[in-house]
């Protein structure tokens, strides 16, 4: 895939750096095909039971995109719902309570889809920020790293390591564009796919958790460079102040302006990771949103 056609991945919610664009390339180099007129159909009449009753269709749309849509169904694994799901995978938090996916779906060479199904209108948000809380130290206390957050709104794709975590988000009003189904659902399908939960054989990682650790691996070398970057960047910073500069050099140390220029670049890249960092910076905010150029 070439950049325009990542432009859905850019479209999404992100937290942190899930994939970079080399590695997403590598793992979709091409979207799935709409869906076919039947179960776009049907997917739309899920969407509109869901949000006229949402508290009792939440459970039966994430059932419903996952195996029918996503096709995690036989001869790939099997579902556990609710109930069904073992005490073996209960996980006590921080504060001892208990934690266990609402949903888990079990495949091929120990594939695991643990499914996080959420009851608050907006994940993250308020009140919503606790179930993101116990998912993550849910993965923090097993072998899983991947999971699925959703409240049949906003859908995640949720990642933690050891020190990091990320996450890439939909929302179902991003899922149709002008009457079929959307490259932002499409990569969805793509990245919520059997194929790419399933390690290819035991021991190893799925697919996509490959990637996304691969990603990780690519962003420590680059951190490695950084120095340089800043480097360069300070003399294109102070090179295109020249013409402001000239007037008062005789004033100026040459290491005060190259300080400044250090300075002024690094707080740009404050202000880039905490936008990236769920909850540091108000991006949802219409008044911070609207203030500049925004990434999101």
């Amino acid at each position: 895939m070439n950049i325009d056609q990542l432009q859905w991945w850019g479209n999404l919610r992100h937290g942190g750096m899930l994939l970079d664009a080399q590695r997403l390339s590598s793992l979709v180099p091409a979207l799935p095909d709409p869906l076919d007129y039947y179960p776009q159909d049907r997917l739309r009449r899920e969407l509109i039971t869901f949000r006229d009753e949402p508290s009792e269709q939440r459970g039966s749309l994430v059932a419903h995109v996952l195996q029918k849509v996503c096709g995690f169904a036989l001869p790939h694994g099997d579902w556990y719902r609710g109930g069904n799901v073992a005490s073996t995978w209960t996980r006590r938090g921080l504060t001892g309570e208990a934690i266990r996916p609402s949903h888990l779906w079990l495949g091929r060479n120990k594939a695991v889809l643990p499914v996080f199904i959420d009851d608050q209108k907006r994940l993250g948000i308020g009140r919503g920020k606790r179930i993101c809380s116990q998912v993550l130290q849910w993965l923090r206390h097993g072998d899983e790293q991947l999971a699925v957050l959703t409240n049949g709104q906003q859908w995640r794709i949720v990642f933690a390591g050891l020190d990091y975590d990320a996450f890439c988000e939909w929302d179902i009003d991003q899922w149709f564009a002008e009457g079929q189904t959307s490259e932002e659902f499409a990569g969805l399908r793509a990245l919520l796919s059997p194929e790419r939960w399933t390690p290819a054989a035991e021991g190893k990682a799925a697919p996509l958790l490959a990637a996304v650790n691969e990603s990780r691996k690519g962003q420590a070398d680059l951190s490695q460079v950084l120095g340089e970057r800043v480097r360069q960047a300070a003399e294109l910073l102070i090179q295109a102040h020249t013409p402001a500069l000239k007037h008062h050099i005789d004033s100026l140390a040459s290491q005060d302006i190259y300080r400044a220029a250090v300075r002024m670049i690094m707080r740009m890249v404050v202000v880039l990771f905490a936008e990236s960092r769920e909850g540091l910076l108000p991006r949802d905010n219409p008044v911070y949103h609207g203030s500049g150029p925004s990434r999101y």
